[in-house]
């Protein structure tokens, strides 16, 4: 049976950090083999002109740029074969952190190390300011990115990637994979895909009228820039 913990998201208390409650309760309830611990979502404010950066370990990944002026993150996580007391005490070690330097707003997923997070299914969705230039890093899991009018940046390891994007908006895209697939294709367009190591592919588009562009980098998987 699956036991599936819920983190609105727990998180560090940083300054500049508001949350929707001033204390999650340690262990809210339980509905048969359901655990819920709390809802305690992140709402980070962004200033315009900042940069945003996600950077999420392992998982799947939702990311879709909004008009609010503000980072907001639900994450939910399968504890797979753990046993409760073990899923508790690795929930309570979970969460996204997070800082901003240099102008850029980050947010990473931390408090696990990376053979306890493989125990773990977690899925985040996160929306970003449509505004905002976005840099994505993943390690391992897939992802899906609504893109905003802004520079886009993508590197994975292991996984797919799909990222729509908004054609008037887009100046280039350029997509590589070692090993798997790469396309820019929709509006119009459809990109040739090169292969010059057989088992890798590039895909590139460079007809946009817009200033955004669209870069992703991908070892194993296929990627994939849907324009729109």
């Amino acid at each position: 049976m699956r036991r599936i913990l819920t983190l609105g998201l727990l998180c560090a208390a940083l300054p500049g950090l508001v949350s929707a409650s001033d204390q999650a309760p340690d262990l809210a309830r339980f509905h048969d083999e359901i655990q819920v611990f709390g809802e305690m979502p992140l709402i980070q404010p962004v200033d315009y002109g900042q940069g945003v950066h996600i950077a999420f370990g392992i998982g799947e990944l939702e990311i879709e740029a909004t008009d609010a002026a503000e980072i907001q993150t639900d994450v939910r996580v399968d504890c797979k074969q753990l046993d409760p007391e073990r899923c508790q005490r690795y929930a309570q070690r979970l969460r996204l952190e997070p800082r901003t330097k240099d102008g850029v707003v980050q947010v990473r997923l931390v408090g696990l190390r990376r053979s306890q997070r493989r125990k773990l299914g977690i899925e985040g969705r996160i929306t970003v300011p449509r505004w905002a230039p976005l840099r994505v890093d993943l390690g391992i899991g897939d992802v899906e990115i609504h893109a905003g009018d802004e520079d886009l940046a993508v590197r994975m390891k292991i996984g797919d990637l799909t990222v729509h994007a908004p054609r008037e908006a887009v100046a280039s895209v350029a997509v590589a994979t070692r090993i798997g697939d790469a396309s820019v294709h929709g509006g119009g367009v459809d990109a040739d895909e090169r292969r010059p190591m057989l088992i890798g592919a590039r895909s590139r588009w460079d007809g946009g009228e817009g200033d955004a562009v669209i870069d992703v980098g991908l070892k194993i998987g296929d990627a994939q820039v849907v324009l729109e």
